[in-house]
């Protein structure tokens, strides 16, 4: 009986729903990052920024599936009125590069991908659009990395610049290209390199077709 009652409330907050604007978005989760119970990856997925799930900005969580590299796609539900005035309107890359952040706003590191649901969801992709804190002439830095499975960031373009600050960072939007295809699953292992032991999430990745 004592592990059904937080059970319950925990159901009520994730599918809890009030009026509001709502979308969904899916979530690519990486257990390695920390500890995942693997029977309810969506519960997991909430304790990285508990107080929002409670509050009504994230929930109805869906698990969707699991790919081989051991990463959850998980389909959830945003309600856009409760996000701040100044984040409801931004471009649509730096709109996902603020929910990523916020649903791992409790923790130190990068657990997440965030995008729409029927965006490029083909198994691999080389081209994607990476999204994070501008600071100085970082795509050298991305293209001197190895990162897993012998991954490479072969080029790298500037395509936009926020023209103010977000969550007190001014960001950036760059179409990467890989050294070969990768999953979702290895795009956001990715993110978590990138990321480091840095507070917050402070990177989001969205897939591009191969064209």
């Amino acid at each position: 009986m004592n592990n059904i009652l937080p059970l319950l409330l925990f159901n009520l907050f994730r599918t809890a729903k009030s009026s509001g604007d709502f979308h969904s978005i899916y979530v690519q989760l990486d257990p390695e990052r920390f500890s995942v119970d693997q029977s309810d990856p969506c519960k997991s997925l909430s304790e990285l920024n508990e107080e929002y799930w409670r509050r009504g900005r994230f929930s109805n969580c869906e698990v969707l599936e699991q790919e081989e590299t051991g990463v959850f796609t998980l389909k959830i539900t945003v309600d856009h009125d409760k996000l701040r005035p100044e984040h409801r309107h931004l471009p649509r890359d730096f709109y996902l590069w603020v929910l990523n952040r916020q649903l791992n706003l409790q923790e130190i590191g990068c657990a997440t991908l965030t995008g729409y649901p029927g965006e490029n969801r083909g198994v691999h992709f080389e081209r994607a659009k990476l999204t994070f804190p501008a600071k100085g002439c970082i795509c050298d830095k991305l293209k001197s990395q190895k990162f897993e499975n012998g991954v490479r960031i072969k080029k790298c373009l500037l395509l936009e610049t926020s023209t103010g600050s977000i969550h007190t960072e001014y960001i950036a939007t760059y179409d990467v290209k890989f050294s070969h295809p990768v999953s979702r699953g290895d795009a956001v292992k990715l993110l978590g390199e990138l990321n480091g032991g840095r507070k917050r999430c402070r990177f989001n990745m969205v897939p591009l077709s191969n064209d």
